[in-house]
């Protein structure tokens, strides 16, 4: 069995191309491979449900329905209590598309790497990338041979072996004030997947227990405007002063094993317009960094001062990836192993 989870919260523009990619690439596993799509709703206001509850899957594929409290880790808990995977769980993200070959290349690194804990696919954006700013905005998804994540597991379409990391009740710290925890939220424990599950991996288990599946791929939207890119900004800062908060003793980890570096011999081979847009992607990443880090320090700071603030929006919308897609990005090289 076949097991696919899709966490989704009001995709009902894109969850129908979803499933439909999600069952071509099941038909690509090799053998006659049953397979389900469990699809977790978690605080859906508009029509995710009605889409997927008309969704007609071929012979083969079951889709489940389920309801869970918002937030993506949640939904994520629940669809690995229901996944009947014996091997693993491959988790997809609700506003994106898999390549036919995505899923068999996922199944395929997990089996050839017994030690490996998860592997994710290549993230690819979707268009021609000939627009200036979009690139500039998501240059590391255009150029993965130019800037190179680590050994940080990215979340878009990934498979995990044992869900059970996340499953851990987080070590809340004596020291942290009751209203800095309410002003982030930290009763909702991790909301990220991506860079929980990266941590928790490699604390336990070690970098080489994150495998990147080059060939595999997943098409989604790039971020279209500096205002989305200021918003996914402000969710990696405040997550990672959530997660040090929740889990202390991940710290070390983050700052050795994650972040983001140049790589100067695909550097090299950009042209000059592609160098600028790296020069100004660095910036603009660096940058918007640090004003979330203001941001956020500024609204502890009003809280030890004893001024009323409301919780912060920890996890903004990030609203120009959520459009249906129309094309797929023509076929690329696979990226390098990370």
């Amino acid at each position: 069995m076949l097991s696919i989870g899709v966490a989704a919260r009001n995709e009902e523009a894109t969850i129908g191309q979803t499933l439909r990619s999600i069952e071509a690439a099941v038909a690509e596993v090799p053998g006659p491979v049953p397979a389900e799509i469990i699809v977790a709703l978690n605080g859906c206001t508009d029509r995710t449900r009605d889409v997927v509850e008309h969704y007609e899957a071929g012979d083969g594929v079951t889709v489940h329905v389920i309801e869970t409290a918002p937030g993506l880790i949640e939904a994520q808990r629940a669809i690995a209590r229901l996944a009947r995977s014996a091997e693993h769980l491959i988790l997809v993200d609700a506003d994106c598309v898999l390549d036919p070959g995505c899923l068999r290349e996922l199944v395929r690194v997990m089996a050839e790497h017994p030690d490996a804990e998860a592997a994710w696919a290549s993230m690819v954006p979707a268009g021609d990338g000939t627009a200036f700013w979009p690139v500039v905005y998501n240059f590391a998804d255009y150029h993965p041979d130019v800037v190179h994540r680590g050994r940080h597991l990215c979340g878009r379409a990934f498979a995990i072996r044992h869900y059970d990391v996340a499953w851990r009740v987080p070590h809340r710290q004596p020291d942290v004030d009751a209203r800095v925890a309410e002003y982030l939220s930290l009763q909702r424990g991790p909301v990220s997947d991506d860079s929980y599950l990266s941590r928790a991996i490699v604390d336990r288990h070690g970098p080489g227990a994150i495998r990147h599946a080059a060939a595999a791929r997943v098409t989604f939207h790039p971020i279209p405007r500096l205002r989305d890119f200021a918003r996914a900004q402000r969710r990696k800062t405040y997550e990672a002063r959530r997660l040090d908060l929740l889990f202390p003793e991940y710290r070390g980890v983050r700052r050795r094993h994650f972040g983001r570096r140049i790589d100067p011999a695909g550097y090299a081979r950009l042209r000059p317009v592609q160098r600028l847009q790296c020069r100004l992607y660095v910036l603009l990443y660096a940058l918007l960094g640090r004003l979330a880090a203001a941001r956020l320090a500024a609204g502890l700071t009003l809280l030890r001062l004893g001024v009323p603030v409301r919780p912060c929006d920890v996890w903004p919308v990030v609203e120009g990836t959520k459009r249906p897609f129309t094309t797929v990005a023509a076929p690329r090289p696979p990226a390098p192993p990370a």
